[in-house]
């Protein structure tokens, strides 16, 4: 019989402080804007995203294709898309952009030529010429 009371205050004080922690919990509120919100991204007269990739939750890139002045761009994100900015402005017109890891990424362009960067996208560098590129990496 004692035990059975022992169990029953037990289950009593539990089932309090569950409801009492459950009617507390209202006042809290998630500090985050809820839907969808406007992002900063650079003029890029034109040109549009053809290609993105990210090396985790914050840091980002993306490739576009030509505009009308002949200009492609690679992008750089380190906030999680919230801000873009260019990396680089040259004359392909990229299709498709990869990392192999946080330094080493290519981007391949419809004029054939491969980009490298062996610096987490800081600088880029012609890697090749060879008309195969575009034909594996176009989809």
């Amino acid at each position: 019989m004692k035990l059975q009371k022992y169990i029953s205050k037990v289950l009593d004080i539990l089932i309090t402080l569950i409801l009492l922690l459950f009617f507390a919990s209202f006042g809290f509120k998630d500090s985050r804007s809820s839907g969808w919100y406007q992002q900063w991204f650079p003029n890029l007269n034109g040109s549009t995203i053809t290609s993105m990739t990210f090396l985790d939750s914050l840091t980002g890139f993306a490739a576009t294709n030509s505009n009308s002045n002949n200009q492609s761009y690679i992008l750089l994100t380190t906030n999680g898309g919230d801000n873009w900015n260019i990396q680089i402005t040259t004359y392909p017109n990229f299709n498709k952009i990869i990392f192999v890891d946080k330094n080493i990424g290519f981007a391949s362009a419809y004029t054939n030529a491969l980009f490298k960067t062996t610096n987490g996208g800081i600088n880029w560098f012609t890697q090749s010429n060879s008309g195969i590129f575009h034909k594996i990496w176009r989809y």
